[in-house]
This record gives C-alpha cells, sequence and structure tokens, in this order.
C-alpha cells in the first residue's frame, strides 16, 4: 500500500471479490494442488479477484508458513494476471510484518491487516501498528 490507498500503483479494486477458502486434504495437511481449480472456477463465476487467509481461509488457524504456501500458490496459479489480496493479521506485530513483507515480495496486489485481537492499546497505538503493515 502507498500514501494514496492504492496498491502497487493500481486504482482501487472494483469488481467482486470472493474470500477463499483454504484447501486442506483428509490428513489435515494443506491441498495447495487444488488452488489452481479454485481459481479457473472463480474466473469463469465472474469473480474478479480473491481475498486470502481471512476468516473464511482459516488464516487464524495456520502457521505463517502455511499462510505464505496458500498466497505463493495462488499467485503462481493465477500467474501474477489477478487481484490477490492477502490478509496479514497476526497477534504477533512482528508476524504480521513479515507476513506483509511476504506479501509484497510474493506479488499480493494488496494485504489486509487487523490489529491483533487481544489489544488494549490506545487509538494512536492502533494507527502505529497500521503504519508497520506497509510492506
Amino acid at each position: 500500500m502507498n500514501d494514496t490507498g492504492t496498491s502497487r500503483g493500481h486504482a482501487g479494486f472494483t469488481g467482486l471479490l470472493a474470500s477463499a477458502h483454504t484447501p486442506f486434504n483428509a490428513a489435515g495437511r494443506l491441498a495447495t494442488n487444488t488452488i489452481r481449480a479454485q481459481y479457473e472456477l472463480f474466473l469463469e463465476s465472474g469473480v474478479d479477484g480473491v481475498f486470502l487467509c481471512g476468516t473464511a481461509g482459516e488464516g487464524h488457524s495456520l502457521s505463517c508458513g502455511e499462510r505464505r504456501t496458500v498466497l505463493d500458490a495462488w499467485v503462481s496459479a493465477s500467474e501474477g494476471q489477478y487481484p490477490v489480496i492477502a490478509h496479514v493479521g497476526h497477534a504477533s506485530i512482528r508476524d504480521a510484518i513479515r507476513l506483509a513483507e511476504h506479501a509484497a515480495k510474493a506479488g499480493a496486489w494488496a494485504i489486509a491487516a487487523m490489529a491483533p485481537m487481544a489489544s488494549t492499546d490506545t487509538f494512536s497505538t492502533i494507527c502505529a501498528f497500521s503504519g508497520t503493515m506497509k510492506p
């Protein structure tokens, strides 16, 4: 994100943005081999972009490594030609920053983040947290 509220020089997002579920196999491991089919279904259905690892995407229950893997699989499946928005919020500010840095390097179109859920911080410290999320 830059100071104008746009991402990587893109104008603001318009269209249908879908929150993708994170696929798992029967053993409870990530099933990233199914993400290309998920991406193709989104395209066929008129979905203009994807939001990853939010509530519907199980982001709160995934490790940071799993979240990076999901993002990488989506960027690869779409060959970088589809708006992929990565949720990078985390209870650990350091982990949130690392996820944001990875999203920028991986080619995410934008990031989204919530402040840590158990935060008792003031409004000004929440604003400072938000400022740390700029990759």
